[in-house]
């Protein structure tokens, strides 16, 4: 990780998370969910925005229209405290997926397993999958 993005983003609060427009519904193999492609971005409370991918994280610099997630249109993320958490740290787990980690404990991450995802946990539950 670019330490000078690490020293940018730690100790910085979550304002806001937003996806790019999804890319799907694919159909691979029937019987099997869609499959969808997107991009999570996050906002720190200085406005600066940032791409959360599965091994690293870059600063934004698209100009798509971003859509908010929130926990009503975003399920996996439902009932996790994360907005206006200060980020704890950014870790990586034993695939060098990075994740960022909240003051509160509660671990944000995204995934490129079936088509692409985005999700919450509490640390302990996900160190406990990994």
């Amino acid at each position: 990780m670019d330490s000078i993005i690490a020293n940018s983003i730690i100790g910085k609060r979550l304002t806001a998370i937003y996806h790019t427009a999804l890319d799907g519904p694919h159909i691979i193999e029937n019987g099997l969910p869609h499959v969808y492609y997107f991009s999570i971005i996050f906002e720190l409370e200085n406005g600066s925005k940032y791409v959360l991918e599965t091994d690293k994280i870059t600063p934004w610099a698209g100009n798509e229209k971003l859509i908010k997630i929130d926990e009503d249109n975003w399920p996996p993320i439902k009932n996790a405290q994360y907005l206006n958490q200060k980020i704890k740290d950014i870790q990586f787990n034993k695939y060098n997926q990075c994740y960022l980690l909240l003051e509160n404990d509660i671990v944000l991450h995204y995934t490129v397993d079936w088509g692409n995802g985005f999700e919450s946990a509490k640390l302990e539950d996900y160190l406990k999958e990994d």
